[in-house]
């Protein structure tokens, strides 16, 4: 039994170790069927023991769902890394401009997994 949990342990480590190395500026990262996240920053050195911090921008079949949201890198666990992408010119200012409020407020990250903001969007903006 002890090495069985020994076993899964290192498992664990190991997967969100390379998880957490994989997160670079350019990630897309998805999250479920329609929902993808395409990372602009990465904070590394974040206060209050949160690992990193991950800026991204959220898509809904596609189309841009959020122009920034900020992440703990936890949150993204669900999340599987795919293709490097990049914001088009557009995506960028909406993406910058969303970073510039959150720094401005010195605002936090969202601890919660991505499917379950997209649906807290959903249910506030109707959209």
């Amino acid at each position: 039994m002890s090495r069985l949990f020994f076993c899964s342990t290192i498992v664990a480590f190991v997967g969100s170790v390379a998880h957490a190395q994989s997160v670079d500026e350019g990630t897309m990262l998805t999250c479920a069927e329609e929902l993808t996240l395409l990372v602009g920053k990465v904070d590394v050195d974040v206060p209050h023991s949160v690992a990193r911090g991950i800026h991204v921008q959220m898509f809904r079949s596609g189309e841009v769902f959020a122009g920034h949201l900020p992440f703990a890198l936890q949150a993204l666990s669900d999340c599987s890394v795919g293709a490097a992408g990049s914001l088009n010119p557009q995506d960028r200012e909406a993406f910058e401009e969303g970073w510039a409020v959150w720094d401005e407020a010195k605002g936090g990250y969202f601890s919660i997994p991505p499917t379950e903001v997209a649906e807290l969007i959903k249910e506030q903006t109707g959209q």
